[in-house]
């Protein structure tokens, strides 16, 4: 191997590997390793073409090798190049700032790659030499971590499995009568508070969106809060029907989330449904841990096959650059995606109501979670920095940019929650249960690293609204201030017979970096609110 090393240029086939396997680290628990082939596979033979068509030019591998590193870097790391370079505000309101950032990263390539820079090197085989051990070296670190975190996230999975299989909750019934089974819709408005913080903290009178939904059916649960702060833990707990505090006995210290995505994923309230005839239907969304492609009918405003790690791969190349210039539609995240994925959904819905069923319909929409993609009007906004999706002391921009943005974004989202609700009602030849259902509040004053610096009362309060049929909204058992957590406990109850106990209302608080080092703040409800 290390002869290997030595004597041929392989640094150009390292940083090609790397550039799959960095950016699969970075989203380890939310991507499928199965990804990884198709992308490796195809930059590793194109960086092997670049190299064979420089050696029939220059006629020397070592000197071939350098200039197809080069060029990788030029076309494959161009975006994180960019990246860095956005984090600057005088470089964000440079005028034509992508084309100046592009071209300058372009002089500085030539350069490197000019005859006069080479001379200056004695050996061009002792240099690539040093070029392979270095490249080496940077490809093995995200390989090591890719190891440990896929035995963790495996392990996770085994924890969880051994937990559901303990659990003494029967849903699964052969009597009960599929074609009587009504039509179960979940969507998630990501990060929509209650009315009331709404008022307080935004200044923003949602009272003729509630009165549209109550005229509609809809029941408002105008007391309730979530059970958690972070999306994926409160989708894992509502799509349990638990509390997660199971989790803090075997990873209290963990940062690993693998076992929240097979929670969202393949839920206990998924599973249950489907065993009783229940075909599920997903929606793609603009968060990578709520796309469930493994679902019987999976939704998508996108005929390509590209996965989600190879448009992240895209968005992080030069590729991004020129598909904004030419205005190519790729499906790489960016604001345009988010715009895409919103509208889409909001489009669908409605049509899937005539589908055959019964069917459950999970759509997690972000929005009005930052970024702020729309103005009232529905007017694409674009921000003038790169693509994030940071809520909470996460978010890139000022407070001010946050309350207008948000209202501005929820006036839109409202207009387009109550037309699609319309349309799915009016397209459905079945019964309907619709959630609307905020995961978390806003995140105006929350901070992931500290309660004390979080204001409870905004982050907790939600958007929690239930529709039934008409002849069922009597006897369902619901309340001003139930939480997700009972929400599917509620539903299996009534339609299932399931005979779960309610659980008593509780909120809990852990760090981003500690999601499973749980404290119960169940008696708060102010804390850091200015």
């Amino acid at each position: 191997m290390f002869e290997k090393i030595k004597k041929y240029p392989l640094h150009p086939f390292f940083l090609a590997a790397y550039a799959i396997f960095g950016v699969f680290i970075q989203n380890t628990n939310e991507i499928p390793p199965g990804q990884i082939v198709r992308p490796l596979i195809i930059i590793l033979f194109f960086i092997g073409i670049v190299f064979f068509l420089i050696n029939l030019k220059v006629k020397n591998i070592y000197r071939a090798g350098i200039l197809a590193t080069l060029f990788l870097f030029l076309v494959v790391f161009y975006g994180h190049i960019y990246f860095s370079l956005m984090i600057f505000s005088s470089v964000q309101k440079l005028p034509g700032r992508d084309y100046i950032i592009f071209f300058s990263w372009f002089a500085v390539i030539l350069i490197l790659a000019s005859p006069f820079l080479r001379g200056k090197f004695s050996s061009l085989k002792m240099l690539t030499y040093f070029l392979n051990i270095v490249s080496f070296l940077v490809l093995l670190a995200p390989l090591v971590s890719i190891g440990f975190t896929l035995q963790q996230t495996a392990l996770q999975k085994k924890i969880f499995l051994n937990y559901e299989n303990s659990l003494e909750i029967s849903t699964a019934r052969n009597d009960i009568d599929s074609s009587s089974l009504p039509d179960i819709y979940y969507i998630i408005l990501d990060a929509y508070s209650r009315e009331d913080v709404l008022k307080s903290e935004f200044d923003f009178d949602n009272s003729s969106f509630i009165a549209g939904l109550e005229e509609q059916g809809f029941y408002i649960a105008d007391q309730s809060q979530s059970n958690y702060l972070q999306t994926q833990l409160s989708l894992s707990s509502s799509l349990s029907m638990e509390y997660l505090d199971w989790l803090s006995a075997e990873l209290k210290n963990s940062s690993n989330r693998g076992i929240l995505t097979e929670m969202t994923t393949n839920s206990p309230v998924r599973r249950s449904l489907e065993s009783v005839g229940y075909d599920t239907v997903a929606f793609t969304t603009s968060s990578l841990f709520t796309q469930w492609r493994n679902a019987d009918i999976y939704m998508t405003p996108n005929d390509s096959s590209m996965t989600e790690l190879e448009g992240l791969l895209l968005s992080s190349s030069a590729i991004r650059f020129f598909a904004e210039i030419f205005n190519a539609e790729l499906p790489i995240p960016g604001y345009d995606l988010q715009r895409q994925t919103i509208l889409y959904a909001f489009d669908e819905l409605p049509q899937v109501a005539a589908l055959a069923g019964p069917k459950f319909v999970f759509v997690h929409i972000l929005a009005p979670h930052p970024p702020f993609v729309f103005d009232s009007d529905g007017v694409e906004i674009t921000p003038d920095r790169p693509y994030f999706v940071g809520d909470a002391n996460g978010f890139k921009g000022s407070t001010d940019e946050y309350i207008e943005g948000y209202g501005e974004e929820l006036e839109f989202i409202n207009r387009k929650t109550l037309e699609a609700i319309d349309g799915v009602l009016a397209n459905s030849n079945r019964p309907v249960v619709i959630i609307l259902q905020g995961d978390h509040g806003s995140g105006l004053h929350t901070n992931f690293m500290s309660l004390d610096e979080t204001c409870v009362y905004e982050r907790y309060s939600i958007l929690n609204a239930y529709y039934f049929p008409e002849e069922d909204r009597d006897s369902v058992e619901l309340s001003p201030s139930i939480t997700p957590v009972n929400t599917f406990r509620v539903i299996f109850n009534y339609y299932l017979s399931a005979d779960l106990d309610l659980l008593d209302n509780h909120k809990y608080f852990s760090t981003w970096t500690r999601p499973y080092n749980f404290v119960d703040i169940s008696d708060e409800n102010k804390r850091f609110c200015e």
